[in-house]
């Protein structure tokens, strides 16, 4: 007896299509709810962003995009001096002084680096679903 093995390749793209928007959209959310995990450390995990009131305070943002080769993108502190308090040197190349110890520089890459296999865990608890 000879079998014969039939390929629908309609039914395969169409699976494939959707594996893939269902892979795209879970990743999107688990993106969406890294990045406020990220944002909620950075302002409360030592060193914290330096701000209580003002500029830098009111001009924060995160936001996750979807678009052809891109996933998720990070965006914060959008603010004309956030890069010089972030890296702790001021204009002048002087060292910057934070008037309170839980606050200092490093405070965005510093919860990237201790924080990076909780983010990856809940993007893929997204994937999981």
């Amino acid at each position: 007896m000879k079998f014969e093995i039939q390929f629908d390749e309609k039914e395969f793209r169409d699976y494939f299509i959707f594996a893939t928007k269902l892979i795209n959209n879970a990743t999107v959310k688990g993106m969406h709810r890294a990045v406020k995990a990220w944002e909620r450390d950075a302002k409360e995990v030592a060193p914290k962003v330096p701000v209580l009131s003002g500029w830098l305070r009111d001009h924060h943002r995160t936001e996750v995009l979807q678009g052809r080769d891109l996933i998720g993108v990070l965006e914060t502190y959008d603010t004309p001096y956030a890069a010089t308090v972030h890296s702790g040197i001021s204009r002048h190349g002087t060292p910057i002084t934070y008037g309170n110890a839980d606050r200092g520089s490093q405070w965005i890459s510093s919860k990237l680096y201790m924080f990076a296999e909780r983010y990856f865990k809940i993007i893929q608890e997204e994937l999981d679903k």
